[in-house]
């Protein structure tokens, strides 16, 4: 049985948007880790990207932001 993106939790679908913003620029969570330097650790920004965060720290969400070169805004919006 398909499951419909709708039937996913938000958290979910957020961890998959970071991971795809991650991929996209070829990192590896360690090295996320160190652009940030280990404010974001690479264990934190794997269980976000597999939903197990529920509510993310802002702090880390503007770190993020700042190195996928996107606005801080939209990740505090997906967040939810």
């Amino acid at each position: 049985m398909a499951v419909n993106v709708t039937d996913k939790p938000r958290r979910v679908i957020f961890g998959e948007f970071l991971k795809g913003l991650r991929t996209a620029k070829r990192y590896t969570l360690r090295q996320v880790e160190e652009l940030t330097n280990k404010e974001v650790s690479n264990a934190y920004l794997s269980q976000l990207e597999r939903g197990k965060i529920k509510t993310p720290a802002p702090q880390i969400l503007f770190k993020l932001a700042t190195h996928y070169h996107i606005p801080y805004a939209l990740l505090m919006e997906l967040a939810g």
